[in-house]
């Protein structure tokens, strides 16, 4: 499961922002809690959902700003 991970992050490394891929590693508490839930039976407090709510944001946050500043860059000279 390790490799996987590993193989995985540094795919996403390759293909995408360091950091969006750094927000998305942001997920993996709040993700393993609701999977807790949903496998074990265990009742995620509030403050896990409020928390996802604030980490989805701010990737939404990130994203946009990202393609906003991919739009409003000029290419370079040589393009």
């Amino acid at each position: 499961a390790q490799l996987l991970g590993h193989s995985v992050f540094n795919h996403l490394l390759a293909v995408m922002s360091p950091a969006v891929v750094s927000l998305l590693l942001l997920l993996e508490v709040p993700a393993a809690a609701l999977l807790a839930g949903l496998f074990l039976g265990q009742t995620p407090p509030i403050g896990v959902y409020v928390g996802l709510v604030l980490i989805l944001v701010g990737l939404a946050v990130v994203l946009t700003r990202t393609e906003a500043v991919k739009q409003a860059t000029p290419p370079y000279p040589g393009d």
